[in-house]
Formats: structure tokens, C-alpha cells, sequence
């Protein structure tokens, strides 16, 4: 099972690796989303949400 799972994370891996740049699961995998800001304090209220 173990050997199963090595397997297929690897298969997946090479997939990510041969994405083009830009690609949100290459980001992440790289760690390159730490673009931008976020603004304080708690998110607006939406209409919907009353």
C-alpha cells in the first residue's frame, strides 16, 4: 500500500513539475503565492450575508 501511494504522489509530481509557470498547483508546490496583499481586519459583509 505504502509502496502504492510513493508511487502515484511521484507520477503526480512529475505532472506539477512539467506545468507551465503560473499554474496554481506549481505555485504551491513552490511556494509562490505569497504575492499581494491581504486587507486588515474582517472580511465586508455581503448583501447575502444579512
Amino acid at each position: 500500500m505504502y509502496t502504492l501511494l510513493k508511487q502515484r504522489r511521484l507520477r503526480w509530481l512529475g505532472h506539477v513539475v512539467r506545468m507551465d509557470d503560473g499554474r496554481i498547483p506549481k505555485d504551491l508546490l513552490y511556494g509562490e503565492l505569497i504575492k499581494g496583499k491581504r486587507p486588515r481586519g474582517r472580511p465586508q459583509l455581503r448583501y447575502k450575508d444579512f
